[in-house]
């Protein structure tokens, strides 16, 4: 219980981080295309822990699995030490960057744009990496009845494409001007992903599974415009606090959601 504590608070803080560096280094101009080649290294992560972990357990063991993943951390933990440049707000101790956080966060908190987005985010991103982290195995197994290793290659499928789109995903929202029209596409599409998943039980239509799976991750990809909207617009040296209140609701949500499931 410990260690997924500790994986929980290093990942929060990777993602805030890489968002706070985007908004006060780059602006609005790179923000979604950058926080789209964000999402993809952390789909590729995705992509690795669908049929290639379960390959690797097979072959080495949770134990060795987690020996292995912990070591290739550890070795871009180091990297980031030493290259990325961030000199921070400037503010000279722990405590006083603490007392503008929390400033910063009785701000956003009461803005209706940072509460909009955040439910957004429980629509799309969270239930989709509920999807992958709990309800496919009780889909793809227990609904349609797929051995383990097809379900993890189904969901290799929706990580691929996720990751392949992420990225288009944040250059068009750049090259537009327009996140908000992208945002409401995603609320509908993410909508329509879920009742087609009903439907395909319905229908028991399992041969259109692999269309599906890649189809989601698609579709998935399109919310990856909450974090520029939820960045920009604020000054930069909000960048952190915001991705923290924006980013946090829908996480919380990912855990209620697979406890309701």
């Amino acid at each position: 219980i410990a260690g997924r504590l500790m994986v929980g608070v290093g990942a929060a803080a990777i993602w805030v981080s890489m968002q706070r560096v985007i908004g006060v280094k780059v602006g609005k101009s790179r923000g979604g295309l950058l926080t789209g080649l964000g999402l993809m290294v952390g789909g590729l992560g995705n992509v690795f822990a669908t049929l290639p972990t379960h390959l690797l357990v097979e072959a080495l063991g949770v134990s060795g699995l987690f020996l292995a993943t912990g070591l290739a951390t550890l070795a871009a933990a180091a990297a980031i030490a030493y290259l990325v440049d961030d000199e921070g707000l400037g503010l000279g101790s722990i405590r006083k960057g603490l007392s503008a956080t929390l400033r910063q966060l009785r701000v956003v908190a009461g803005s209706a744009h940072s509460l909009a987005l955040a439910v957004a985010g429980l629509g799309t991103y969270a239930a989709f990496l509920a999807y992958m982290s709990y309800w496919a195995p009780l889909y793809l197994s227990g609904c349609a009845g797929l051995r383990g290793d097809e379900a993890a290659g189904l969901l290799l499928l929706t990580s691929l494409s996720f990751t392949a789109a992420v990225p288009l995903v944040g250059y068009v929202s750049d090259s537009t001007g327009g996140r908000k029209p992208v945002l409401v596409a995603s609320c509908a599409l993410q909508a329509a992903a879920w009742l087609a998943a009903v439907l395909l039980a319905y229908a028991a239509r399992w041969e259109l599974l692999p269309a599906y799976s890649v189809l989601l991750g698609v579709v998935a990809a399109t919310h990856s415009v909450i974090s520029p909207m939820a960045r920009e617009f604020y000054r930069p040296e909000f960048s952190g606090t915001t991705l923290s209140f924006v980013n946090g609701i829908p996480f919380a949500g990912v855990a209620l959601y697979q406890l309701a499931a």
